[in-house]
């Protein structure tokens, strides 16, 4: 089985790779892939693995928002859904990557890596072995603002259907891209439904009713 999914997997591949031929890392993004991590390594057992935690209620917002679309059924469809979920998400990625030690798997907060971009991008550069200078990492973050992606209606991402740059994102695509936009676009009910279900779990991961705390690790 193993065998046959790696073969799937290149095959899948095959025009990022070919597209970059020079390039040493292959970075991969799909948010499910965090309660999957020991099926992963059983394909590509020296996979590293970054594992981007939001807060719950941010998820859930986002969510919400996405269900307005079309392209987003598959978002959960209720609060205590998205917080279901992404305890499920959250725990599950810190219990199989912990094993694999800090340098095969890392957490970075979408709140600490909004506030300070640069000293996030270096971190994750170095974790996937690449050397950056300090001017080369101000020049990404400036290029891929939030902001900027919006404006262009594209993530700037990789599609083997549009070639280095993605087609255009759906209408809808783009939020607000702030840390705290769930403060006033969700609804005080859900805030608490959310924090209802996931609150233990928030407080693991450095979160408490106003958001993530300060100077949490």
């Amino acid at each position: 089985m193993a065998a046959e999914l790696l073969r799937l997997w290149r095959m899948t591949m095959r025009p990022v790779v070919d597209a970059f031929p020079a390039a040493s890392v292959l970075i991969e993004k799909t948010p499910d892939h965090a309660t999957e991590i020991n099926h992963i390594l059983k394909v590509l057992p020296d996979a590293k693995f970054i594992h981007v935690i939001r807060d719950a209620r941010g998820v859930a917002n986002s969510m919400q928002a996405a269900r307005k679309h079309f392209w987003g059924k598959w978002a959960a469809g209720s609060p205590k859904d998205a917080a279901l979920w992404w305890t499920k998400a959250v725990t599950s990625a810190r219990a199989a990557g912990a094993p694999l030690g800090p340098q095969r798997y890392t957490e970075v907060f979408y709140e600490d890596l909004l506030a300070d971009t640069p000293a996030g991008l270096k971190k994750l550069f170095a974790f996937c072995g690449v050397d950056v200078t300090a001017e080369q990492v101000a020049a990404y973050a400036e290029s891929n603002t939030f902001e900027k992606q919006a404006s262009k209606g594209e993530t700037g991402l990789f599609s083997a259907q549009g070639g280095e740059r993605a087609k255009s994102e759906p209408t809808g695509f783009f939020n607000t891209g702030t840390a705290d936009a769930w403060k006033k676009s969700l609804p005080l009910m859900h805030r608490a439904l959310v924090w209802r279900h996931a609150r233990r779990t928030l407080k693991d991961f450095g979160y408490d009713w106003n958001g993530r705390k300060r100077g949490t690790a």
